[in-house]
């Protein structure tokens, strides 16, 4: 499911109403129609008692106004008597927004035009107390994709009025496009913003909507099919995507009935020091709940006992150690032995930052030819320092939380500007290697541009010891089969799916680590029953409408 800036949400209407490389040019106002219809059929679908109870829409001076005038038109047609409130002089209407308006006025529409929020509360206060006391049904059509900052004049007035109203009058919100005062690019709320409980967006999900704090002021989100022509967003190139169940159902690994351990992965971990042999230990117990046919765990050689007594199911290799306690550069040899015995590497869980701990990860990344997955301290290695791979290797899966990113873009301010899918976006072309960008949500970002937002998971994931899951999660993957990219995508899908399975018996709160290790055949399990691939219903409760 693909996601838009909204930059390429104009570009997509600029070139449609232009007619760039399309048969004729689709004008602006066959649009606003297209999405004034879909809105209005999401308001009736959702909605109740709309004959009782009071529609108040108030509409911007923008083409986001206009889409509201639609949607009065419509219901007027079907017999009800909205309350129309436009926040703006007739005069100061987009084209589009004014013939919408004159349209509605010619069919006996009432528009009351309001400048002032004193002027606007004592307006609303009237309508409601003729109406009775049955809850209002609010249509915010004030500000687009295209508005920046905290909403003011009239309009910040407006949203603190429609937050009210919640409050006093129980009040519910459908928001057309995006809630007022939330940022369509990055899901930032600066200051006042409406709290909907269903948004109607139009053409694409927009990216901001899977960021914190907007997420939390949508509600449910349905897609309207404005009619934008594929060509036009093939033109315009849209590398954004929202991971959906359906996606991840597709990259589940398949094992043949007569496959055995060596050919579903091979795993070798490389990590440990004094004080954190957990980390490794757990990412190789999930690499084992999640396929893995062997798994070995290469650590420091005094710290093998322990662990041994950790783990059952997993192999371990001592070798050298450094002073500290840390692997040693002399291990390179003992681990590079293994080369043709394991298919994919993990480094990092555990490994304390011990300089020379950090200069045997390079050593090995540069020398490894299978899929490597780098994660925790072992990202150090890389701080400023390109992550070189053996020729025809492929990219590695880097997975940073946001302090871990800072490390690797060492100080490079740029690097670090913009959203989080633009910061993943930079670096893995800048480094060719698939970033996994750890946060809510977790951003995956391939070497070509191509950029996935998970929508699974839930705070119980904030906590030490969960992004060591992920880790063995993505590299028995990779030992699956899968490209780097895949795995790194349905492995941050899986770990999020686990978790959310955990939430209703665990709480945020009391989710551990190996909670998350337990419940990973659940996650697959759901995952793979194709009668609950059509999840993506939490972020579109019915599809796009089809305009007829």
């Amino acid at each position: 499911m693909k996601l838009i800036t909204s930059l390429q949400m104009r570009e997509c209407d600029r070139r449609t109403i232009a007619g760039e490389g399309l048969d004729g040019p689709i004008p602006g106002r066959v649009l606003m129609e297209r999405a004034g219809w879909g809105i209005t059929a999401a308001l009736r679908q959702h909605f109740g008692d709309l004959g009782q109870r009071p529609i108040l829409i108030f509409c911007g001076r923008g083409n986001n106004g206009g889409d509201g005038l639609v949607v009065a038109r419509h219901l007027l047609a079907a017999g009800l008597a909205p309350h129309v409130f436009l926040l703006a002089g007739r005069d100061r209407l987009s084209p589009d927004a004014a013939e919408q308006e004159a349209a509605y006025r010619a069919r006996g529409g009432l528009i009351e035009e309001v400048s002032g929020e004193e002027q606007l509360g004592l307006r609303v206060t009237q309508a409601l107390r003729a109406a009775g006391r049955f809850p209002p049904l609010l249509v915010d059509a004030l500000l687009g994709t295209g508005a920046r900052g905290a909403p003011r004049g009239v309009i910040g007035g407006c949203v603190r009025l429609i937050e009210g109203l919640r409050t006093e009058w129980d009040a519910e919100v459908l928001a057309v496009d995006l809630p007022t005062g939330v940022d369509a690019d990055t899901g930032a709320v600066t200051g006042e913003a409406v709290v909907a409980d269903l948004t109607v967006t139009m053409a694409r999900l927009k990216v901001g909507f899977l960021f914190y704090p907007a997420r939390s002021h949508l509600g449910r989100v349905r897609v309207v099919d404005i009619g934008i022509p594929p060509l036009v967003e093939s033109d315009v190139g849209l590398p954004l995507h929202l991971m959906t169940r359906e996606d991840a159902f597709l990259l589940l690994p398949q094992r043949p009935p007569d496959t055995h351990k060596s050919r579903v992965g091979r795993i070798l971990i490389v990590g440990g020091s004094p004080g954190l042999t957990g980390a490794p230990a757990m990412a190789g117990r999930a690499a084992v709940r999640a396929g893995a046919g062997l798994v070995t765990i290469a650590l420091p050689r005094s710290l093998d006992l322990s662990l041994e007594a950790q783990l059952t199911e997993v192999m371990t290799a001592p070798c050298p150690e450094t002073a500290a306690g840390g692997l040693a550069e002399e291990a390179e040899s003992a681990i590079l032995a293994r080369r043709e015995t394991t298919d994919v590497w993990a480094l990092g869980p555990g490994l304390g930052r011990d300089e020379e701990s950090l200069h045997l990860v390079r050593r090995l990344v540069a020398r490894f030819p299978g899929p490597v997955v780098v994660d925790a301290d072992g990202l150090s290695a890389f701080a400023g320092e390109p992550c070189l791979r053996p020729a025809g290797a492929p990219p590695p899966v880097l997975t940073p939380h946001p302090g871990e990113m800072a490390r690797l873009a060492a100080g490079d301010a740029a690097a670090l500007a913009g959203p989080p899918y633009e910061i993943a976006q930079r670096h893995a072309q800048a480094q060719e290697c698939v970033l996994v960008l750890k946060g809510a949500p977790t951003v995956i970002a391939g070497p070509d541009g191509e950029v996935w937002i998970n929508p699974t998971g839930n705070p119980g994931l904030a906590t030490g010891g969960s992004g060591d899951v992920l880790t063995g999660i993505i590299a028995a993957l990779l030992g699956q089969g899968l490209e780097p990219v895949d795995a790194a995508r349905l492995g941050v899908f899986l770990h999020g799916a686990a978790a959310d399975h955990l939430l209703p018996e665990k709480g945020a709160a009391g989710l551990a680590p190996p909670d998350l290790i337990e419940a990973l055949p659940s996650a697959f399990a759901a995952i793979g029953d194709p009668t609950r691939r059509a999840t993506s219903d939490h972020w579109v409760s019915a599809g796009a409408f089809a305009i007829p």
